[in-house]
C-alpha cells in the first residue's frame, strides 16, 4: 500500500523528509559494512552496531508515520474527517504491538455470529495519530433483538485491555509481544502508542436465536467520540457442554500451595469460578487409575515446563502465538475422528504466572501495559496462560482464550456427528445429504498444525466452521420436519 502524499500536509510533509533521511542513511551503512568486511578495524563492530540502532530507530519512525498516514486516508473514505484517532479491528489472535505498524484498517461496524451457549471476542484497536489521548473511555451499549426485550445481560459482554510481554534485544528497538489481559478501565494513549482492547461476547445456553444490535464508542476526554455498531447473530442451535469434559491443571508450586484439600475453601472456589467462565473445570485428581489425557499433543512435558511452547526460549513469537492453541483441538479432534477414539477426559497443563512484587505494571494509566520482560536468558517466570496479579486474582491472557475458542470448535464437529448419527437412526434425511456432511468431519491436518499458523490458516478455519454451522442447522430441519409429520 502506498498513500498518495499531500505536499501541503506537514506530517506528510515530515514523512517525506524521514524517509529520504532514511534512505540515504541505509546507504551509508551499507557502505560501512561493505568497509568493514573489507579492512576489519579495532572499533568496527561497536561502530556497525551503533549505526544499526540508528537505522532501526530511522525504521520505525518512518514505519510510524507511514502506518498513521495510511490509516487516517483509509478512516476519511469511512467515517467523518477531522478526528485525531480511529478505531480498527482484529481478529483475537492477531498480535496487535502497541509500538508497531497497526495490522488492521478503520471499521464503520462490527458483526460477530456465535451459537448459544458459546463465546466469540475480538480486538477494537484504538490508534492515535499524532495527538496524545487522555482518559480514554470503552464503552458497549447493551444489545437488544429488535422489537423484543431480548439482550445480552452486562455480564455476558467482557472487555480486556490488551497487555506485552517486552523483549530487550543488544541489537534494535524493543519488541513488544500482546498476550497479558486485564480488566478494561480508563487509560491514557502517547501518540506514538496504539492500544488493543479484546471484547467478548457470550452467549447464553437459552440464548434466543437472532440478530442483536448494540454500539461500540470510544470516548476520549475532551474529544467528539466515535460510535461504530456492533450486532451479533446467534445461532438457532447451542453446543453441548461436556464434548470434551475439560479441566485445567495449575503449573505453579507456589499456588499449589495456597489450595486447601476442602472443596469449599473461599481460595479454590476462586479458581473455579475464573475457571468456568472460560470452559474449564479445575483439575482434581481422582485417584491412581486416573484416565484424563494431557493435552497439546506435540509438547514434550519433560523439556518445557509450561504448555504449548518450544523449548528454546529466545523464539519469543512462537512462545506468546495464540493461534495455534486454537489449532490443538483441531488436532485433537482430527485424531479422535480418524482413528475413531473414545470420548476422554482433557486436562491442560497449564503454566501459571505471577506478578513481580516490586512493581504493579497494570496499575499505571499509561500504554503500553507491560508485564513481563526478556532479557536473552531463561526465564524465571515465564509467561503463563494465566497471570496472577499482586490482589492475588488471577487474569486470563489471549491464548487462554484461543485455548477456549479451540475447545469449541471441537464441539461444533462434535455435535455434527451426534446429528448425522440422530438423521440416520430417525431416517430424516438421504444418504447423499448425509454423506455430504460427513466430508465435513474429515478436516485437513494442516489447519491443526501449529507450524501453520497464519492469518490465512485462520481464514480457512473459519470458512470449515461456518459450513460446520449451516450443516448442523440443515440437519435440525430435517429433524424438525420428521417429527412435524410424525405429529400429523
Amino acid at each position: 500500500m502506498r498513500p498518495q502524499l499531500n505536499s501541503a500536509d506537514s506530517h506528510e510533509q515530515a514523512f517525506a523528509q524521514k524517509a529520504a533521511a532514511l534512505r540515504a542513511m541505509t546507504k551509508a551503512v551499507e557502505r560501512l559494512l561493505a568497509n568493514e568486511k573489507r579492512k576489519p578495524t579495532k572499533d568496527g563492530a561497536l561502530t556497525v552496531a551503533d549505526a544499526l540502532n540508528s537505522l532501526d530507530r530511522a525504521t520505525a519512525a518512518v514505519e510510524y508515520d507511514f502506518d498513521r498516514i495510511a490509516l487516517r486516508m483509509a478512516q476519511e473514505s469511512l467515517l467523518p474527517p477531522g478526528q485525531p484517532f480511529c478505531i480498527c479491528i482484529a481478529p483475537p489472535f492477531a498480535e496487535v504491538s502497541p509500538l508497531g505498524p497497526t495490522p488492521c484498517s478503520p471499521a464503520i461496524r462490527v458483526t460477530t455470529i456465535l451459537a448459544a451457549g458459546e463465546a466469540e471476542s475480538f480486538q477494537l484497536v484504538v490508534v492515535p495519530y499524532w495527538e496524545p489521548l487522555v482518559d480514554v473511555r470503552v464503552e458497549v451499549s447493551d444489545l437488544f433483538r429488535p422489537n423484543t426485550i431480548d439482550r445480552f445481560k452486562p455480564d455476558q459482554l467482557r472487555l480486556w485491555l490488551v497487555g506485552s510481554v517486552a523483549s530487550t534485544s543488544t541489537l534494535g528497538r524493543a519488541q513488544f509481544w500482546p498476550d497479558p489481559l486485564t480488566a478494561l478501565r480508563p487509560f491514557d494513549l502517547p501518540a506514538t502508542v496504539s492500544q488493543a482492547i479484546l471484547v467478548d461476547i457470550r452467549a447464553r445456553k437459552d440464548q434466543p436465536a437472532g440478530l442483536y444490535e448494540g454500539l461500540l464508542t470510544i470516548r476520549p476526554q475532551s474529544l467528539r467520540p466515535i460510535s461504530i455498531p456492533l450486532q451479533v447473530l446467534v445461532r438457532t442451535f447451542a453446543l453441548p457442554d461436556g464434548l470434551p469434559e475439560v479441566t485445567f491443571r495449575i503449573r505453579n508450586d507456589a499456588i499449589q500451595k495456597q489450595f486447601i484439600v476442602s472443596a469449599t475453601s473461599r481460595f479454590t472456589q476462586e479458581w473455579q469460578t475464573f475457571l468456568s467462565a472460560f470452559g474449564f473445570g479445575l483439575y482434581r485428581p481422582t485417584g491412581p487409575d486416573d484416565s484424563a489425557e494431557g493435552w497439546l499433543p506435540w509438547l514434550d512435558e519433560e523439556v518445557s515446563p509450561f504448555v504449548g511452547t518450544p523449548a528454546i526460549i529466545p523464539k519469543v513469537p512462537l512462545l506468546v502465538a495464540s493461534l495455534p492453541y486454537r489449532q490443538t483441538a483441531w488436532a485433537a479432534w482430527n485424531d479422535q475422528h480418524r482413528y475413531d477414539l473414545p470420548s476422554f477426559r482433557w486436562v491442560v497443563n497449564g503454566w501459571v504466572s505471577l506478578d513481580s512484587s516490586s512493581s504493579e505494571p497494570f496499575q499505571l494509566r499509561n500504554s503500553p501495559f507491560v508485564r513481563n520482560y526478556w532479557f536473552g536468558k531463561p526465564l524465571e517466570n515465564p509467561p503463563g496462560l494465566i497471570c496472577v496479579n499482586r490482589r492475588g486474582e488471577p487474569e486470563p491472557t489471549v491464548r487462554l482464550v484461543a485455548l477456549r475458542d479451540g475447545i469449541e470448535d471441537f464441539r461444533y464437529f462434535a455435535l455434527l456427528a451426534h446429528k448425522l448419527v440422530e438423521t440416520k437412526e430417525r431416517k430424516a434425511a438421504g444418504w447423499w445429504k448425509r454423506h455430504r456432511w460427513s466430508r465435513l468431519l474429515s478436516i485437513d491436518p494442516k489447519l491443526g498444525d501449529p507450524k501453520r499458523a497464519s492469518p490465512g490458516t485462520f481464514s480457512r478455519m473459519v470458512e470449515v466452521r461456518e459450513k460446520v454451522a449451516r450443516a448442523i442447522e440443515q440437519a435440525q430441519q430435517c429433524l424438525d420436519r420428521t417429527e412435524g409429520k410424525k405429529k400429523k
